[in-house]
């Protein structure tokens, strides 16, 4: 076996990233709104408003999630804690 056999554990691209924020209403409205003619300008936009994830947890909790998508595609999810 060579390593050409192997497939590579590193990954070709990253997908999208996550960052947990306690307050995800506050967060979008700051890269929006704040940050929005910045960022728009650079094609930065918000391509998912704040609202429940489809999956439910094993509480019937759900985590409440946006995303944003920089111009070369890359998305950022920003995802509210559960206090």
């Amino acid at each position: 076996m060579t390593s050409e056999d192997i497939p590579s554990a590193i990954p070709s691209r990253v997908l999208h990233t996550m960052i947990r924020v306690s307050d995800l209403d506050r967060s979008v409205a700051f890269y929006r709104d704040a940050l929005g003619k910045r960022l728009t300008s650079m094609g930065v936009r918000i391509i998912r408003e704040p609202g429940p994830m489809t999956h439910t947890a094993d509480n019937g909790a759900r985590d409440v999630i946006a995303f944003a998508e920089d111009p070369d595609g890359y998305r950022i999810g920003l995802i509210g804690v559960r206090v």
